[in-house]
């Protein structure tokens, strides 16, 4: 089993970058995404250029789990520059 987890600030990020802020060093079975930020709405890519998941901002943080096998992740919030913007993204190969 393996096992990913750490948080990315995204106050900055209104737009998906070239790169993929997260690389995972396996192929995992599932991925979770956790919205952290009570006022930016977050937004998942698996090919930087699609909004393939929306967490929406609210007092209690949203998340989503996926199950892929996707080891780049594009990551943006809206709006950007309102901090905190934090995403926790989880992945494991554990079913």
């Amino acid at each position: 089993m393996s096992m990913f987890g750490a948080n990315y600030d995204l106050a900055v990020t209104g737009s998906y970058p070239t790169v993929p802020q997260v690389v995972l060093p396996f192929t995992p079975n599932e991925v979770a995404f956790q919205n952290k930020s009570p006022v930016a709405t977050m937004f998942v890519s698996f090919d930087g250029v699609a909004d393939d998941i929306e967490l929406v901002a609210g007092s209690i943080s949203e998340g989503k789990v996926t199950r892929t096998r996707a080891m780049k992740f594009w990551l943006r919030a809206l709006p950007a520059g309102t901090p905190p913007v934090v995403m926790r993204v989880e992945a494991s190969t554990d079913l």
